[in-house]
C-alpha cells in the first residue's frame, strides 16, 4: 500500500487505507514514525491509519533544541481534532507515545475518542518513567554501551545507536527481530528528559475511553504493575515471550489483539 504525504497543520502526516482513522503514535523521544509503518500496514484494510512524527523527529524539521513537551501536546491535539470528524477516531500509542494521549485525553473532553490500544505504554509517574530506562540500560551489556559514542558519530542520524540497543529491548537479544528505524534524534531526548516535568496520572483511569487496552510483553521494560491503577477501568493482556517490540516479535498475536479490540472491544 502507498503512503499518501499530506499537512496537518504543520506537521507532515503519513496517511494509508480507508475506513474510520487510527492514528498511530510512535515512541521516544527521539524516534519517527517508520520502525512501526510496515508492522501496522495490514490494518489499512479497516482503517485510514495516520502516521505523524513528534516535533524534531524524522520528517519534522523543528530544531532540537526548540522541541517542548508543551509543543508535543499541542501537535497531537491538533491532528487528533483536525481528524476528529472523519468518522469513530482511535489511537494507537507505542511506548513513550502513551504519554502524549494520557495528557491529550485531558486536554480533548469536548471529542469523542471511540478506542485507545497502547503497546508497551510508559509508567504513570516522572519516577516510573526513570525506571524503566534504568531497567533497559541494565540489560545492555557494558561493551555495547562503551561503543554507542562513537556510533552516535557515525553520521547516519541515530541509525547505528538505535540497531545496536534494540535487541535488548526484546525477548531474546540474541535472536531479535529486525525492527528498521530511520533516525533516532538523541539531542531531542535528551531535550524532553531534561525539561520533563513531574508528572502524575495515576487517576487518568476514567478519563480514558470506555474502550482502552494496554498491550504488555512478559519480558517487557514496561511492566503492568506500573500502569496498575488504570486497570480497573481498562483491559490489559500480555503477548507471551515478547519484549518491548510486541508488534514484531508477535507480529500476529498482536495484529489480533488490535483487530479484535477495535472491532468489537474485547
Amino acid at each position: 500500500m502507498d503512503v499518501r504525504d499530506t499537512q496537518i497543520a504543520d506537521s507532515w502526516v503519513g496517511v494509508v487505507g480507508s475506513g474510520p482513522p487510527l492514528i498511530v503514535i510512535h515512541g521516544g523521544p527521539g524516534l519517527e514514525h517508520g520502525y512501526l509503518l510496515p508492522w501496522l500496514l495490514p490494518l489499512a484494510d479497516k482503517h485510514t491509519l495516520y502516521f505523524y512524527d513528534q516535533r524534531g523527529c524524522g520528517r519534522d524539521r523543528t530544531p532540537p533544541g526548540k522541541v517542548t513537551v508543551a509543543a508535543l501536546h499541542g501537535q497531537l491535539e491538533t491532528i487528533a481534532r483536525a481528524l476528529s470528524d472523519k468518522g469513530s477516531l482511535s489511537l494507537f500509542a507505542h511506548s513513550w507515545g502513551a504519554y502524549l494521549v494520557y495528557e491529550l485525553v485531558n486536554r480533548m473532553r469536548d471529542i469523542e475518542i471511540e478506542a485507545f490500544i497502547a503497546l508497551s505504554p510508559i509508567g504513570l509517574t516522572r519516577e516510573r518513567f526513570r525506571a524503566s530506562g534504568e531497567r533497559i540500560v541494565s540489560r545492555v551489556p557494558e561493551e555495547v554501551i562503551e561503543g554507542l559514542p562513537e556510533l552516535a558519530g557515525r553520521g547516519d542520524d541515530g541509525r547505528s545507536v538505535m540497531e545496536a540497543l534494540a535487541p535488548f529491548y526484546q525477548a531474546d537479544p540474541t535472536n531479535p527481530v529486525d525492527v528498521h528505524f530511520r533516525s533516532y534524534r538523541e539531542e531531542v531526548y535528551q531535550q524532553i528528559d531534561g525539561h520533563l516535568e513531574a508528572f502524575d496520572y495515576r487517576d487518568i483511569g476514567p478519563t480514558l475511553p470506555a474502550k482502552t487496552l494496554l498491550l504488555y510483553g512478559d519480558q517487557d521494560v514496561e511492566l503492568p504493575e506500573e500502569t496498575s491503577e488504570v486497570h480497573p477501568f481498562v483491559r490489559v493482556r500480555t503477548l507471551e515471550q515478547c519484549g518491548h517490540f510486541g508488534f514484531a516479535e508477535r507480529t500476529g498475536d498482536f495484529l489480533g489483539a488490535m483487530r479484535t479490540f477495535l472491532s468489537n472491544g474485547t
